[in-house]
């Protein structure tokens, strides 16, 4: 596809991310639903179900910050026009942890801990690599010639 069209296929990524965000907000407001509705540790089998749609909603939110970011043909659309699906892309992705790190809590019986440090430690990383390269898309020249 020559870079035009990429662009305009770029709108579907954004519709697609919001299918994502849905999903992970879904998945979100169940775990807070079971944590406050049945404070109990459940079984093995239902924590392995829910575990796989955990890990198909992770894989898909991921995809489209994987395949703009690395695929060569995507290299040639701007990053400024790439970035905010990379990240929401990955917000969605971060949203869907949050939703692990419940979910673990209440059916693996942990403290909450280790989770909490860990959810809390990809977010910050996260959305401090979103400021800086925020930072520096807005701050950078524009070439007159490409």
């Amino acid at each position: 596809m020559i870079p035009e069209q990429m662009e305009l296929s770029l709108e579907r990524w954004k519709l697609f991310i919001w299918i994502c965000f849905g999903a992970s907000g879904a998945n979100l407001l169940a775990a807070i639903a079971d944590l406050i509705f049945a404070p109990r540790r459940a079984d093995l089998d239902q924590f392995s179900s829910w575990l796989l749609v955990w890990i198909l909603i992770q894989v898909i939110a991921v995809a489209p910050a994987t395949v703009l970011t690395t695929s060569q043909e995507w290299r040639k659309v701007p990053m400024s026009l790439r970035f905010q699906i990379i990240f929401g892309s990955l917000g969605a992705a971060w949203i869907a942890l949050c939703a692990f790190g419940l979910r673990a809590i209440q059916m693996i019986d942990l403290s909450g801990g280790e989770i909490v440090i860990l959810v809390s430690a990809v977010g910050v990383i996260l959305s401090a690599a979103y400021f800086r390269l925020r930072k520096q898309l807005l701050t950078a020249p524009e070439s007159l010639f490409p």
